[in-house]
This record gives structure tokens, C-alpha cells and sequence, in this order.
């Protein structure tokens, strides 16, 4: 008679690695769904909020006198009939494909940061300190620049339809062909060399300057995005809030937290944006101006021409329009905000909830 109690070293060895495997591949996948609930957050992202960031923008690059007469009414009216919807819409195309990546990035990082905390955090001692979750959420913001930064410098740049020697752009893939074009012609213009490793030399410097072109304002935006530690850490500030007063009690008189419905999303998303961009406007208009400044400068000669410091901007706005210079088109853009950022959790929440569902 067999013991069925006796295991053996190697059965052992092939159940370990069996669960091991097993949490392994729930690990990767709980991970995949953050990615792919913020990418369908940014897509929610730009339908709902483009036209508003439209017309944000184009206050923010207005000249002194036209942006004490513009309104956010003004303009949608005007936009509209000039042309039409679609004209809400002016560079949408760069940001939705971005916004995709970025909020994909962003919500990712968030989470493995929060994975991380989490392993290292007792929970005995309640929820993640909110310091943390602020921590996690800068990190996020920092690794997500890389994305906004050219992204953000077609966006800016084609709503408020910039152009060079009167040439109008058909998208951000023109434009980008346009400003390579420029670079290779300013590079060629110095140097009247025929030898094709010349020639060969002066493209790869023409690719360069094209990459650097489009991230101009790359420290700036960086700075911009750290912010998201006001954003994460407010919304699950408000959701903590929510979910407190939101709870079912049963006959031992024992809190369970049910399952946080949609709206809490909605507010907790609203409340984040109000926060992040009341704080970080300033940030944003200086990094809108440097980055439209910059292609600007291209109509320029080599000889004059001058790309302005973050510093220098922020004189310059000063200068212009004093301290309330800094939140000009705040209103526009405190209102998309709102929409928009409760929008992208309450997508991102639905999502994940339906992939944590398998589907059904």
C-alpha cells in the first residue's frame, strides 16, 4: 500500500515552478491591462477635449492686444463658422495617436511604480501613504514627456496654423516634412561642397536638428508633466474619500467597501484635472509659447534668428501681460480639464473592469 502523503523532491520542484509560472503570467497580464485601459483613456481623451485645447491654445499664442477682446465663445463661434466642426478638430490627428501611447505610458508606469510600493508597504498599516502614490505619479509624467513633448510641438503648432513663408500645413506629417525639408536646406546653404560624404554628413545633421526641432521645449514639458503627482494623488484622494462614505454595512455593523461605481470616476477624474491644471497652467503656457516661438523662428534667417529661453519666455509674458498673463486662456482650459480628465479614469476604469471580466 502506497503512501499518497509521500511527495518526492521533484514533484516538488514541478509544482513550484508550475505556480511561479502561473503567477508570472497573471502578473504580466493584471500589468497589460493597465496599458491597454490607458491607451483607450487617451483616445477618450482627445474626442472629448480637442476642440476646448483648440481654443486654449489659441488664446495662449494670441498677441497682447487680441487676448484682453478673445473669449473662449468668441472663438468657438468664430472657429466654427470659418470652418466649420473640423476646425475644432485642426491637428488632432498628432495627439491621438499620442495621446494613446501617452496615456498608455503613463497609466503603465503609474502602476508598476504602485506594484512596486505596494510589495515593500504592510498592509496593516491601511492604503498606500498618498506621498506615494504622488511619487508614482511624477514618474509617470517623466517617463510620458518623451512622448508629449513632439507630439504636443505638432498639436500646438497646427492649431493655431503656423506657417512658414505663407505655406499652410496639411497635418502632422506635412509639417514634419516641411521642417526636415528646412533643415536640409539650411544645412546645404552652408556648405557648397559636391563630395557625397559631405552631402551624406549634412543629412545626418539635418536629421538631428529635425529631432531637436521637435522637442523643443523638452525640459519645460518635462517639468509640466512631474505635475501628474498632483493628478494621480488627488484623484485617489477623492476615490478614497468617495469609497469611505460609499459603504454598505451588514448586520455586525462590519464596512465593506462595495465596488466604486462609474461616478466616482467621473468626479475623482474631474477633481484631478482642476487640480493639475490650476497648478501647472503657467508651466503649460510657457511651454505653448516656446514651442510655437520656435517654428516661428524658422521664417528667420540663420543670422537673426533666436529661439527664446524658458526663462526668457516667462519675462516676456510677464512683461506683456503681468501676473495674470500666466493664466491666459485658463478658462477654456480649466473647463476641458474637467470633462476631459473625468472622461479618460472613468474609461480607464471601465476598461479594465470589462478585461478583468474576460470580456463578457
Amino acid at each position: 500500500m502506497t503512501d499518497s502523503s509521500h511527495v518526492t523532491p521533484s514533484s516538488t520542484t514541478t509544482t513550484t515552478t508550475t505556480l511561479l509560472s502561473a503567477a508570472s503570467s497573471t502578473s504580466s497580464t493584471l500589468h497589460m491591462k493597465e496599458w491597454v485601459a490607458g491607451c483607450f483613456g487617451g483616445l477618450s481623451q482627445i474626442l472629448s477635449g480637442h476642440p476646448l485645447d483648440t481654443i486654449k491654445v489659441k488664446i495662449q499664442t494670441a498677441t497682447c492686444n487680441l487676448q484682453r477682446s478673445l473669449s473662449p465663445m468668441s472663438l468657438l463661434k468664430e472657429i466654427i463658422q470659418t470652418k466649420g466642426i473640423r476646425g475644432l478638430y485642426r491637428g488632432a490627428m498628432s495627439p491621438l495617436f499620442g495621446a494613446c501611447i501617452l496615456n498608455s505610458v503613463e497609466f503603465g508606469v503609474y502602476n508598476e511604480c504602485k506594484q512596486w510600493f505596494n510589495k515593500r508597504h504592510d498592509t496593516n498599516e491601511g492604503p498606500l501613504p498618498l506621498y506615494k502614490i504622488a511619487i508614482a505619479g511624477a514618474l509617470a509624467g517623466v517617463a510620458g514627456s518623451v512622448v508629449t513633448t513632439p507630439t504636443e510641438y505638432l498639436k500646438c503648432n497646427l492649431q493655431v496654423e503656423s506657417n512658414m513663408n505663407h505655406v499652410k500645413f496639411n497635418g502632422p506629417f506635412d509639417l514634419m516634412r516641411h521642417l526636415y525639408k528646412h533643415q536640409l536646406a539650411h544645412s546645404s546653404n552652408n556648405s557648397n561642397s559636391h563630395s557625397f560624404i559631405v552631402k551624406y554628413l549634412h543629412q545626418i545633421r539635418s536629421y538631428l536638428q529635425f529631432y531637436k526641432s521637435v522637442n523643443r521645449g523638452f525640459a519645460i514639458t518635462t517639468l509640466r508633466e512631474s505635475g501628474l503627482a498632483l493628478y494621480f494623488g488627488s484623484y485617489e484622494a477623492t476615490i478614497r474619500l468617495l469609497q469611505s462614505i460609499h459603504t454598505r454595512r451588514d448586520n455586525n455593523n462590519h464596512s465593506h467597501p462595495i465596488k466604486p461605481p462609474t461616478w466616482h470616476s467621473l468626479i475623482g477624474g474631474g477633481i484631478g484635472g482642476l487640480v493639475f491644471w490650476t497648478v501647472m497652467f503657467p508651466i503649460d503656457l510657457i511651454k505653448t509659447r516656446i514651442q510655437i516661438d520656435s517654428i516661428q523662428s524658422l521664417n528667420t534667417t540663420s543670422s537673426t534668428r533666436s529661439y527664446v529661453s524658458s526663462w526668457e519666455m516667462m519675462k516676456r509674458i510677464y512683461l506683456e501681460n503681468g501676473v495674470f498673463g500666466f493664466y491666459s486662456g485658463y478658462k477654456s482650459a480649466i473647463l476641458r480639464a474637467i470633462i476631459v480628465n473625468a472622461a479618460v479614469f472613468a474609461t480607464y476604469e471601465q476598461v479594465k473592469h470589462f478585461m478583468d471580466r474576460g470580456g463578457h
